[in-house]
């Protein structure tokens, strides 16, 4: 056993199953003592994992939310590592413990020169377009029941990518069921909660997939959890203008939306055609602040369906879409529009429908 085992990682569930696997298994949990990162300095910590148990056997010690250590008390863990009692364990737990600490720092010295008395364990949620799957492992792993797409595509969109609350969720949904019954889309309507909190970034794409049941929901869930009016605007208004700029990126290249529109209904059997193809459109347009790799076209591109939404709204659309929520932003801040979410449905009206109906805007 490692004198030192770092647990980091926004996955609580991962983690907590890791380390109850992990002290499950140790031969001194018998000794265990459990603290807190915000509650007990690093000094501390390894003066008690040196010291002989009272009823033999080694040390083990557990810090949760160790990312709230000081300096100092990283300086400690820097001596344990250096020097590690045979009969100490201390294990770190928190979302990356000792990332505040500059390269110079013992604590990263030592993990440098005695890589092998730390151990790293990295759990990390699943990003957003792996949580359906992930509901399917789940689901088959801990509940012994399948669950179809439908079905797990309907509880992500209920709850959203909190692990715990879509593991509680299907925990719900396993108990009202019968034994080892699938999942259907009908029981997680008739059942689950819809939980989920909405981010701001998320209603954007509903209004322009035109999913507008779903659009009005979410506006109604940021508003629930005191979203600011300004920010959701600001979002929206991000959104359209980075489809405007793929327009007009397209309508200097029509070759390329034409090669693109050709090779994305087919799916993952063109992706080393589609993807380049795709990449250099995203980078030309600016679409990311960040470079788009070929191998992030399906989560930016694919999966969020921007050629449906480029085909929703031309660039005229687009282009008046950036003039209305402008116009809708200097009437909030100067009084002409009440503030609130009745005023916003009627502005995402005016969206959904910019192809029939508009408005004057001051721009």
């Amino acid at each position: 056993m490692t004198p030192l085992l770092i647990i980091q990682g926004d996955n609580t569930l991962e983690k907590e199953q890791f380390i109850r696997d992990r002290l499950s298994s140790h031969p001194d949990k018998g000794n265990l003592s459990i603290e807190y990162g915000d509650e007990i300095s690093g000094e501390a910590m390894i003066s008690g994992a040196g010291a002989p148990s009272l009823f033999g056997g080694g040390s083990l010690r557990l810090i949760r939310g160790s990312d709230a250590l000081t300096t100092e008390d990283f300086e400690g863990f820097a001596d344990l590592i250096r020097r590690p009692s045979p009969d100490s364990t201390v294990i770190l737990e928190g979302k990356k413990p000792g990332s505040r600490l500059g390269k110079g720092h013992p604590f990263i010295k030592a993990m440098a020169d005695h890589a092998d008395r730390v151990q790293i364990i990295h759990c990390q949620n699943p990003p957003s377009y792996q949580i359906p799957q992930w509901i399917s492992e789940q689901a088959r792993k801990r509940f012994g029941r399948p669950i179809d797409k439908a079905a797990c595509d309907l509880l992500h969109s209920r709850v959203g990518d909190d692990l715990p609350a879509l593991m509680s969720e299907m925990t719900k949904l396993d108990i009202v069921l019968p034994a080892k019954k699938s999942i259907s889309a009908e029981a997680v309507e008739h059942y689950a909660a819809m939980a989920r909190v909405r981010k701001t970034w998320d209603l954007p794409p509903l209004l322009a997939r035109k999913e507008a049941a779903e659009a009005f929901l979410a506006l109604r869930n940021l508003y629930d959890y005191n979203h600011n009016t300004l920010q959701i605007l600001s979002a929206i208004s991000d959104h359209f203008f980075k489809l405007c700029s793929l327009h007009a990126y397209f309508a200097a290249a029509p070759d390329k939306w034409a090669d693109i529109r050709q090779l994305e209904p087919q799916g993952a059997s063109v992706r080393n055609q589609l993807n380049p193809l795709v990449a250099d459109a995203l980078n030309a347009a600016n679409f990311s602040r960040k470079k788009v790799s070929p191998q992030l076209v399906y989560p930016l591109f694919v999966l969020p369906k921007i050629m449906l939404q480029l085909t929703n709204y031309s660039l005229d659309q687009c282009r008046y879409i950036l003039r209305l929520t402008a116009s809708f932003d200097l009437d909030l801040k100067s009084g002409r529009h009440p503030d609130g979410p009745a005023s916003m449905e009627g502005l995402l009206y005016y969206i959904l429908y910019s192809d029939r109906f508009r408005t004057e805007t001051w721009f």
